[in-house]
């Protein structure tokens, strides 16, 4: 049986030279899909490594730092909603906590209605603080950007992330 009527086998879905219908953006270009997600990858890398750069004396990565971030301000989380919060799976939350269990920078507490919590010790607070310290340069150069800017793309990327 030959192909359906509907289907046109010689088209190559990546052709930017047919016409695409409204449905089906360009993956290139200004404001395409494609460029969206260059760029959001772009800055994102750029934060990360600015962030792990920073902490690095600190002898924190990022991700422990937003796990700090979290118990300070909500002592007793379990590693179950750190990784929700953090949008990481279970296990990747577990290592964190672990690492900073083993840095002395956090403690498990004992199980409660099954579920084992964690705080922060007084080293990990003390540590928090440094952190923040370190971080004072990228958040000076990203205070820097237009307020008006910065607002707008909180909302649009809220946006995106609705949208996904």
């Amino acid at each position: 049986m030959g192909p359906s009527a509907d289907v046109e086998p010689d088209l190559d879905p990546l052709d930017l030279t047919r016409p695409r219908p409204p449905w089906d953006p360009p993956l290139r270009g200004e404001g395409s899909p494609g460029h969206l997600i260059r760029t959001i990858r772009t800055v994102h890398r750029l934060l990360c490594t600015r962030f792990e750069d920073e902490l690095f004396e600190m002898g924190v990565s990022y991700a422990q730092f937003e796990v700090m971030e979290l118990l300070e301000a909500e002592p007793k989380l379990h590693g179950g909603e750190i990784a929700r919060r953090l949008r990481i799976s279970r296990q990747a939350a577990h290592h964190l906590l672990r690492k900073l269990q083993h840095g002395g920078l956090a403690e498990l507490l004992p199980r409660d209605e099954g579920l084992r919590g964690a705080r922060l010790t007084d080293d990990g607070r003390e540590r928090i603080a440094f952190c923040r310290t370190a971080l004072t340069e990228t958040r000076r150069k990203l205070a820097d950007v237009d307020l008006g800017t910065r607002q707008r793309l909180v909302t649009d990327l809220e946006t995106v992330e609705r949208a996904l």
